[in-house]
């Protein structure tokens, strides 16, 4: 079902690094309530499904404040 529900994902390498438009886009979505993350091939990807999952279906905890 879709839910509506919004998030933003910057995906990047292990050293992949933010360009100043990238930082911009995260900055205004997150300060209009719109949760943000970067997401690298390092980090826990269960946890990441964990909180799309939860994200879809409009749970807010604190597994998934913005992460960035």
């Amino acid at each position: 079902p879709v839910s509506g529900n919004c998030f933003a994902v910057e995906v990047k390498s292990d050293k992949g690094r933010l360009s100043e438009a990238q930082k911009d886009w995260l900055y205004w979505r997150d300060n209009c309530g719109i949760p943000t993350f970067v997401w690298r091939p390092k980090d826990d990807w269960e946890t990441i499904v964990e909180v799309v999952k939860k994200l879809a279906t409009g749970v807010r905890d604190e597994q998934t404040k913005t992460l960035h």
